[in-house]
């Protein structure tokens, strides 16, 4: 989005990410990462990969990942 996302503290925010052309998912990595590239999510080898987020998004940070084939890599941060 141009505009910077605004969520209340405790709040849920979803932070677009999409690509136009689907992508083959095979040997597909997505990474999400702070600006400090601390792991946020990891999803590898068809699944999300929660043992590798850093205890801070452990349980709170989600993929849609029934919409990875169709090019939407969007993550759910939740509180």
């Amino acid at each position: 989005p141009s505009d910077p996302l605004v969520v209340s503290l405790g709040g849920s925010v979803v932070l677009p990410c999409s690509v136009d052309t689907p992508l083959p998912m095979e040997d597909l990595e997505v990474q999400w990462k702070t600006d400090s590239e601390t792991l946020v999510h990891l999803f590898q080898h068809g699944e999300s990969k929660a043992e590798s987020q850093h205890q801070d998004y452990y349980d709170r940070a989600h993929l849609f990942t029934e919409e990875i084939q169709h090019g939407n890599f969007s993550l759910l941060l939740n509180n």
